[in-house]
C-alpha cells in the first residue's frame, strides 16, 4: 500500500453554518487530497488530556501542565502527525475529502468587524463541483500557498 505522507496542516478553518453557528475544521493536505477534520468538543478535550499527560510525564509543575492543556485546547495538529489520512478521515462523523486534482483555484480576501475591530480572513475554495467558503482568524493565505503552490 502506498504510503500518502501529510504535506501541510492548516488549523481553525471555519465554516457559517445557520444562525451564526460556525463548525470548525482543520485542514489536512496530503499529495492526494485534502481532508477536512471537524474539529468537535470531544477531540478538543482529548488533545487537552493527552498535552497535560506528556507535560506531567515530562516532570513539569502545575503551571507547565497548565501551559500545555492551553495549547491543547487552541490546537490538536500534533496528533494528525501520528494518524494516516485514513484514520482521520474515520475519527469522527464530521470529517470529508476532496481530491486535490478537483481544486480548480482559489481566492483570498479579510474584512474588518465594525464592532469589535477583529480582523476575519476569508479563503473559497473552486472544485469542479462547489465553492468551499472558509474563515479564520488568522491570514490562512501563505500555508495555503505552501500546500497547493499557485492555484
Amino acid at each position: 500500500m502506498p504510503q500518502e505522507p501529510i504535506r501541510i496542516i492548516i488549523p481553525n478553518l471555519g465554516i457559517t453554518k445557520s444562525l451564526g453557528r460556525i463548525d470548525t475544521y482543520n485542514l489536512i493536505v496530503t499529495d492526494r487530497r485534502s481532508i477536512f477534520a471537524k474539529l468537535t468538543n470531544e477531540i478538543m478535550q482529548e488533545a487537552i488530556k493527552r498535552r497535560r499527560a506528556k507535560a506531567e510525564a515530562e516532570g513539569k509543575g502545575f503551571f507547565g501542565k497548565w501551559k500545555a492543556q492551553m495549547q491543547g485546547f487552541n490546537m490538536y495538529t500534533d496528533a494528525y502527525t501520528e494518524m494516516t489520512p485514513d484514520q482521520i478521515l474515520a475519527e469522527t462523523q464530521g470529517n470529508w475529502s476532496i481530491d486535490n486534482s478537483s481544486i480548480r483555484g482559489m481566492k483570498f480576501s479579510a474584512d474588518i468587524d465594525d464592532e469589535g475591530g477583529q480582523t476575519y480572513y476569508y479563503t473559497e475554495i473552486t472544485t469542479m463541483t462547489e465553492k468551499l467558503k472558509f474563515k479564520s482568524d488568522y491570514n490562512p493565505k501563505d500555508l495555503f500557498s505552501r500546500a497547493y503552490g499557485s492555484k
